[in-house]
């Protein structure tokens, strides 16, 4: 199960280029592909802030565009961990901040919607009277992206 998480982190950064960090999973204790039950524990910077770009200029990311791609960046890793918890049984503990919650059974339970709640509290995109989340259209995506080149 363990490498099943880091080949779906991998795959996941090939087909959508992180915003900041790719999600990184590391062990607790042995390695990897022992055959072994492994604990897995797993961290993902979803802010920019700023950056050095490859020609050693300096870059400052608004808070707006960064809050934005922050929310976009955490809910779509918390949905990733949602769908393969639907199959493998696996549940998650996530954290941001003071606000923690889980991720297990193929969805997100309360504080794991909080984080994103006030993630998209801070993007300017407040969570709907139906408690659906907002969705960050991929042209935006994209248009924020070009924005800040070279940024990992």
């Amino acid at each position: 199960m363990a490498l099943g998480y880091v080949a779906a982190a991998a795959a996941d950064t090939r087909l959508r280029a992180p915003w900041s960090e790719p999600l990184h999973f590391h062990c607790e204790v042995g390695e990897l592909g022992d055959g072994k039950a492994k604990r897995l524990w797993g961290e993902a910077n979803i802010h920019v802030v700023a950056y050095e770009d490859d020609h050693h200029r300096y870059r400052d990311v608004t808070p707006a565009d960064d809050a934005v791609m922050a929310y976009d960046e955490a809910k779509h890793l918390l949905e990733l961990l949602a769908a393969r918890t639907a199959t493998d049984g696996a549940a998650w503990e996530v954290a941001l901040g003071k606000v923690s919650g889980r991720v297990g059974a193929g969805r997100l339970q309360p504080g794991a919607r909080e984080i994103l709640a006030e993630l998209a509290r801070r993007a300017g995109r407040p969570i709907s009277a139906t408690g659906e989340l907002p969705e960050v259209p991929a042209s935006e995506r994209a248009a924020l992206s070009a924005r800040y080149p070279e940024r990992h």
